[in-house]
């Protein structure tokens, strides 16, 4: 799902898996093989009986037909993602410094108000003046290059949220286009996260994503 907020819930389907997002208790979910199956025809438009209807509404809490369901998934685009294509770093000190505030910013998001309230803060930051393209591509490599740096100093390998956040947060405070995407896979089931511009994928290379479903953009 896409939106200027945050939603309570979201939904992906990942190799015939409906794989639900609950943001308010931070938590993944998936539902039975038998409400699996129930919800996969939804989707698809087939007619399902009333007991499996009942079913579904009881194990997701949402009342149980196809516009309800495709409301909470993240639409699907029809251009292919391409690589953020950075030069050599072209960061400075300062834009570094900055990046480390936003990591800070970040971290303390999430562990002070939870999941839902970081991506809350992140989708509440403030347009700034809008920049010529060029100089957002400019600012964008800056501050991408900087983030790489600092994912290489300070962050886990495997913070993806924490770094991804970061740098969004750091791209939307400069006037600079950035989702965060949200995704999962499953069998087995992992879930990832990483910042894009519009198709251009800013922290994350396109084989590794590409094997991820969005489930949850937050723009």
């Amino acid at each position: 799902m896409t939106s200027a907020s945050v939603p309570d819930m979201a939904l992906a389907v990942a190799h015939g898996h409906a794989i639900f997002l609950d943001c308010a208790l931070d938590r993944y979910f998936a539902l039975s093989p038998t409400e699996n199956d129930a919800l996969l025809r939804l989707l698809a438009g087939e007619p399902i009986s009333d007991r499996a209807r009942r079913a579904l509404t009881a194990a997701t809490g949402i009342e149980a037909n196809t516009q309800n369901f495709r409301a909470l998934m993240a639409p699907r685009s029809s251009r292919p993602l391409v690589e953020r294509g950075v030069p050599d770093d072209p960061s400075g000190w300062t834009v570094r410094l900055s990046a480390i505030y936003h990591l800070v910013a970040a971290r303390l998001a999430i562990g002070l108000g939870g999941f839902r309230a970081a991506l809350l803060q992140l989708a509440r930051i403030e347009a700034m003046p809008a920049r010529s393209s060029t100089a957002m591509a400019e600012c964008r490599d800056r501050i991408v290059c900087a983030h790489d740096w600092l994912s290489g100093h300070a962050t886990a390998h495997d913070a993806c949220l924490l770094r991804s956040l970061a740098l969004a947060r750091h791209l939307r405070s400069a006037a600079c286009a950035a989702q965060l995407v949200i995704a999962v896979r499953a069998e087995p089931f992992s879930a990832h996260c990483w910042v894009q511009s519009d198709d251009r994928l800013l922290n994350e290379e396109i084989d590794h994503a590409a094997s991820f479903e969005p489930i949850l953009v937050v723009q």
